[in-house]
């Protein structure tokens, strides 16, 4: 009988054991993905009008890439060689686009077989007619690929970041800060990349300026946004593509919402035009859950 409460308890205190250490191995791979999308905004300047962060490249692909007509939400704003790449190596643990004034740029976080995957995706299947041509400069080297137009699709990496633009000046200059070790420094900006949910597919943080929302409380009276950035959680649902952001406020009157649903509406629409958008609001005490879902329109 002792005989098999040995065995009872040895199998227990193994049971426990492996338990232990699959926590600690999630654990230890949460907090290395978490560090890495740090890393990444950390690169940022204060310029960007707009960031996407990529949290899951295996599901964006899966959920939005690879339905053409969810793809073509984003290829408008988002040249379409960065959606194929992401597309061709799905196990990119992150990736984050920033949309700069004239350009985006794309920064991933890699491993050394990602990295030989993005050389040979470029090289064999995206630009596989010219020679890409090479420049060093203060020990980082950049690759740049010939493109229509007059373009050249740039890129370099250093450690495990990688980084790709049209603008070779854009590009030297994230080398630069990444050189520097010079780190964010817009504090608004900062303050919501640290909130948001890293669980989500995709995060979109934009000024919020540009979407000027606003109420009309009374005819002397308006309730206006105050803050400088707005974040989002994006994701899919039954072939359109959401997203859903909270906001801090109370009206006494509930229409109040779906005129600020409506305000969202409209804002998006003439900011991307080639989507058709609908907005409601959902109310729990003084937060706002405002969900947006567009479709692309047909021509």
């Amino acid at each position: 009988m002792r005989f098999y409460q040995r065995e009872i308890a040895i199998s227990l205190l193994a049971l426990l054991i492996t338990a232990a250490a699959i926590g600690h191995f999630i654990k230890g791979v949460t907090s290395e993905k978490e560090g890495s999308q740090h890393e990444l905004y950390l690169l940022l300047d204060s310029a960007p009008s707009a960031l996407l962060f990529v949290n899951k490249p295996s599901t964006f692909h899966r959920m939005m890439l690879s339905q053409e007509k969810m793809k073509q939400v984003f290829i408008p704003y988002i040249p379409e060689i960065y959606l194929n790449l992401i597309s061709q190596i799905p196990s990119l643990s992150s990736v984050l686009f920033s949309f700069q004034e004239q350009q985006v740029i794309m920064y991933a976080k890699v491993n050394g077989k990602e990295s030989q995957r993005l050389d040979k995706a470029l090289t064999q299947r995206f630009f596989p007619i010219y020679m890409p041509y090479t420049q060093e400069k203060e020990g980082i080297r950049y690759t740049f690929y010939p493109d229509t137009a007059g373009r050249y699709f740039g890129c370099y990496q250093h450690q495990n970041t990688w980084v790709a633009s049209y603008s070779k000046h854009l590009l030297e200059q994230v080398a630069k800060r990444q050189l520097q070790g010079t780190v964010l420094s817009d504090r608004p900006l900062k303050t919501v990349l640290q909130s948001l949910d890293r669980q989500a597919p995709v995060n979109l943080v934009c000024h919020a300026q540009p979407l000027n929302l606003y109420v009309a409380v009374n005819d002397s009276t308006r309730w206006q946004a105050q803050s400088e950035w707005i974040a989002a959680d994006i994701y899919s649902d039954r072939e359109k593509l959401c997203c859903i952001g909270n906001i801090t406020c109370h009206f006494r009157e509930d229409s109040l919402y779906a005129s600020l649903a409506d305000t969202l509406s409209c804002r998006l629409q003439q900011l991307f035009p080639g989507l058709q958008i609908q907005s409601h609001a959902d109310v729990d005490q003084e937060q706002v859950y405002l969900t947006s879902c567009a479709t692309p329109i047909e021509p």
